[in-house]
């Protein structure tokens, strides 16, 4: 037997645990092509139970495809039963093109010629479709379209803006990026990205009114005039390596981090706006492979951590006090894991809690743990509070008790499933407080779909209780749930109700908005959430009155310690100064059970039981512990008592997932088990499932989890899973064939390994020396020079150069003669490619750039129009007629809407002769027509426009920001 003793007492676990799973192999059978077509596990609960097998069958297609899979329940139920768990049908391509599930219901996912999705519907009948550019750009994704119902009308739900290849976006490193997403939300702006790829500067604009949907129109003027006025911007500073150094929240909050000479965080400080700076993280030290053993916090509390020798699993976590803390030495947490030979957590006991007594009952700080043979749990002991009141499923309100007059009493729950992976029953003990219950779930008969008893008791009518494509309609306490067309929760209530909750999703179907409306009396209390990067903007309105307005900050630290700082603008409770920054210490799972203040000192202690409802909850004060956020799992808890995890919402009380996996059977045939059914030994970070054990440990606070149950981890053990079901959010459209033709596509033949081919000289001067480029051309011209490969005096003109470039933004530095003769060399090897470059031709007429005064010394005709024009109130127009040779390689825009077109003050607009040398499938400039340098040119004219008046009286398309227009035409080059 495995004996452990501690201070609150002794655990003992005996043989039983090895006799249970003996002679309960995994076991798989293959056909001739070695595809899996049967796999067996056998299940035994207890040592005295018979064994039972558990057999998933799997059918393929002539080509080896997975076809049909029946988990053990349905095949179990025969001829009775109408089908299998989940059927695939494929296209001639090879790929899913429908999906037909007992519990999310049936998708159909279509592709155009390039493979990319065109049109999905889902088990719902919604429609998707998305809209890709045009086959001559390189087929980004533009916009994707929902519509209800076959005979309803679509609405716009995403519109996607990419960057160009102009200067700005360039020196923003986002050519070619997505750089405008207008989602369900508002809008995202990334706005500047590392070279690395990471985001630098980004913005969120919110909807004016947040219960709209929808981007109607072809014109982002128009998408525009739905967003609010604040623009939300975060920035981050990243060093070399792309580490992150700095960030500034939307608030003006500060982070910053430092690393040690492994690139592994060493220390954070946070400055709240308007405040000194204060440390977070003090200290972190690591093993030599990696791994987290301790950390000192701000509040100079130390976190200490210890792992099994040989499965490097951990052992345990220390919080304590040291000595010479000004409140005092004390251990505030000290937990002990214990495993059985596979990784499941068989016992946790806090060391630093001692042993309590109530009505002659001893209750130790301690939780015991078992597991059938497929690691399902089905018996848990702890402590719970002495006088709590729950049962039958209804979650308990979590009200604290005092930290000083807590009483706990001992608990122990069994769980019982049915072949088929669903919790059907939970029996809850507690002996001295009498607190004995019994919860039961009723499963629909031919899917994984279930709710509590007193919801419904009729297997034949659980269905009822779901839509087509598996979300659930209703919670117990009898409040709607209204379901978007793109699968998320929109509301829980309804308008008028005691408790209204909505919500609003940006990309990912990550929540952005939440709302929750409460009736007090007579009075209506609002609550605004808005997510954001590392921090959430609350306010609270009473009677349509502001009374509370709060930035909850998101703070980095490492290991299983969050960070979380409070900054009321309005409305600070007293008695929170200390709790303003609070230090949630982590378990094996991810659950807050230990919050610490800005002094070491306990706000709150909180216990779960397995599947997620609290079963005891000590507060210093109901003020502090109202503004805990993070709680089960590490995650929010609605006011409706449900848990967000990112891709779904989690029911405690049910210990089920309120919709089917979006992933569709990637973590097995029921798409609504939790965890499966291994709730403290597995997490799920996102709602999909649970990670797979990484291949050495590193700083993660839990253990490894063990390995999926025998012959139960998944549909098909070695085909891989299908795609997840279309329209559900998670897979989405494929990526776009990558920039410039680049990459091997079906039916193209790779090259040879060994022929390294130059890259286009182009490619230099749309890529990141793009300043040298620019500011040479503009350095020929000041310098009167005809021509770049005639320069008869260079060291004369590398001062003039220099002094351009040092002008430009980004500057191009470290200009020599070397950096010359490069240059000019490039631009002769892009001379006589450049013929190369224009096949195929550009299918557009008429192209745009816009320019601000500064190109005025360039061109002396349009300085001299435009001094005319300023001493005017009228509009100018002068026809001009004028043959000459572009001084720049020239980047125009085919459409005006373009960044770095709309708002400038000069607008080029050129007319494309037949014949002209614009290229527009470049590396960079997919939505641009660029010209080479010297490329013949007439202007035709140039106009002013007064203040407030837009080109061709268009505003809609040109906007008001232009002042000046050159129009001209771009010549055949010679």
């Amino acid at each position: 037997m495995f004996v452990r003793f501690c201070t609150s007492g002794l655990i003992v676990i005996t043989q039983q645990q090895s006799s249970l799973h003996s002679r309960t192999p995994a076991i798989s059978a293959r056909d001739g092509r070695g595809c899996v077509i049967r796999s067996i596990a056998y299940l035994r609960s207890s040592v005295d139970d018979t064994v039972q097998p558990m057999v998933i069958v799997t059918r393929h297609d002539t080509q080896g495809r997975q076809r049909e899979s029946f988990d053990p329940r349905l095949l179990a139920a025969g001829s009775a039963d109408p089908g299998p768990n989940m059927r695939w049908s494929y296209g001639l391509s090879g790929n899913v093109v429908r999906e037909d599930s007992r519990d999310s219901g049936s998708s159909l996912i279509l592709r155009d010629a390039q493979g990319r999705v065109s049109l999905c519907r889902t088990g719902n009948d919604v429609i998707k479709r998305y809209r890709y550019q045009a086959t001559t750009l390189p087929g980004r994704l533009l916009a994707i379209e929902l519509q209800p119902s076959p005979n309803a009308a679509s609405v716009v739900a995403e519109r996607f803006v990419w960057g160009a290849s102009g200067a700005e976006a360039r020196s923003a490193n986002v050519a070619g990026q997505l750089i405008r997403h207008y989602d369900g939300a508002g809008l995202q702006m990334v706005e500047l990205q590392s070279v690395h790829g990471a985001v630098i500067r980004q913005s969120r604009q919110l909807r004016r009114d947040k219960r709209l949907s929808g981007w109607p129109g072809d014109v982002e003027s128009s998408w525009r005039e739905s967003l609010a006025d604040d623009v939300l911007t975060s920035v981050a500073t990243l060093d070399a390596c792309g580490q992150l150094l700095l960030k500034v929240d939307v608030g003006g909050h500060r982070q910053r981090y430092r690393y040690d000479v492994s690139g592994q965080f060493a220390a954070g400080w946070l400055q709240l706006a308007g405040v000194a700076e204060q440390p977070v993280v003090k200290s972190v030290q690591y093993g030599a492979d990696g791994q987290l053993l301790c950390q000192t916090q701000g509040n100079d509390v130390i976190s200490r951590y210890r792992y099994e020798q040989g499965s490097q699993r951990l052992q345990a976590t220390t919080v304590s006090r040291p000595v010479g803390h000004p409140r005092g030495a004390r251990t505030l947490q000290d937990l002990q894991y214990r495993y059985d030979p596979v990784g499941n957590v068989l016992a946790v006991v806090d060391d630093a809690q001692a042993t309590r007594y109530w009505r002659n009952v001893r209750v130790a700080p301690e939780s015991t743990f078992s597991y059938d043979t497929l690691y399902r749990l089905t018996k848990a002991t702890g402590r719970e509070m002495a006088r709590r009141v729950a049962g039958r499923g209804r979650l308990p309100a979590t009200v604290p008790q005092s930290l000083d007059a807590a009483t706990y009493t001992q608990y122990t729950r069994t769980y019982s499933y049915d072949i088929g992976d669903n919790l059907i029953g939970m029996r809850h003990q507690a002996a001295a407080s009498g607190n004995d219950f019994t919860l039961d779930m009723t499963v629909a008969r031919a899917s994984n779909r279930a709710v509590i008893s007193d919801m419904c008791a009729d297997p034949e009518q659980v269905d009822d209780c779901f839509l087509a494509a598996g979300q659930q309609k209703r919670l117990p306490e009898g409040q709607a749930l209204s379901w978007g067309m793109d699968g998320d929760l929109e509301e829980v209530g309804h308008s008028g109700a005691a408790l209204w909750e909505w919500y609003r999703y940006g990309g990912e179907h990550q929540r952005r908005v939440k709302v929750s409306t409460a009736r007090e009396g007579d009075l209506t209390c609002e609550q605004t959430t808005l997510y954001l990067p590392d921090i959430e903007l609350r306010s609270t309105h009473r009677a349509g009155r502001l009374t509370e307005q709060l930035e909850v900050l998101s703070v980095a630290s490492p290991g299983p310690v969050q960070v979380t700082a409070f900054h009321w603008q309005v409305g600070e409770p007293q008695g929170m100064q200390s709790s303003r920054v609070r230090y949630s210490h982590r378990n094996q799972v991810g659950s807050v059970g230990l919050e610490l203040d800005a002094d070491g000192q306990i706000i709150s202690q909180e216990e779960y039981y397995p599947f997620g409802t609290t079963a005891l909850y000590a507060a210093r004060t109901d003020t502090e512990s109202s503004y805990k956020t993070l709680r089960y799992s590490g995650k929010e808890r609605d006011a409706s008592g449900l848990y967000y995890y990112g891709y779904r919402y989690y029911q405690p009380w049910a210990a089920r997932w309120l919709s089917a996996d979006p992933s569709g059977a990637a973590d097995g045939l029921n798409l609504y088990r939790m965890v499966r059914n291994n709730p403290v030994t597995l997490h799920d970070p996102n709602g999909l499932q649970p990670p797979p054990p990484p291949p050495m440990p590193g700083m993660a606070s839990a253990p490894p989890p063990p390995p999926p149950p025998p012959g139960m981890s998944a549909a098909v053990p070695v085909m891989p899973p299908p795609p997840p079901p279309p329209g559900s959010g998670l897979s989405g459209p494929p990526p776009p064939p990558p920039l410039g033709g680049e990459g091997s596509s079906a039916g193209v033949a790779p090259r040879k390994k060994w022929v390294i081919k130059e890259d286009p000289a182009i490619k230099k001067q749309q890529g990141g020396e793009y300043p040298y480029y620019s500011s040479m051309t503009i350095a020929l011209q000041k310098a009167n020079i005809e021509h770049y490969s005639n320069i008869p005096d260079p060291e004369s003109f590398l001062k003039t150069w220099k002094e351009v470039a040092s002008a430009m933004k980004p500057s191009a530095p470290n200009i020599d003669l070397d950096k010359l003769t490069e240059v000019q060399c490039t631009l002769a090897r892009m001379d006589k490619e450049w013929s190369g470059y224009t096949k195929p031709k550009p299918d557009v007429s008429q192209t745009f750039r816009g320019d601000t005064p500064a190109v005025l010394g360039s061109y002396p005709w349009l300085a001299s129009f435009v001094e005319q024009a300023q001493a005017s109130d009228t509009a100018m127009y002068q026809r001009l007629d004028m043959d000459m040779k572009s001084s720049l390689i020239m980047s125009t825009a085919i459409s005006p809407q373009e960044a770095y077109v709309l708002p400038k003050s000069i607008l080029w607009h050129f007319t494309l002769d037949e014949g002209h040398a614009g290229i527009s499938e470049g590396l960079y400039a997919e939505t641009e027509v660029t010209f080479p340098l010297y490329n013949p040119m007439r202007i035709e004219s140039v106009a002013s426009i007064p203040e407030g008046q837009a080109y061709q009286g268009n505003a809609e398309r040109f906007g008001t920001a232009h002042r000046y227009v050159v129009k001209a035409t771009m010549l055949p080059r010679v």
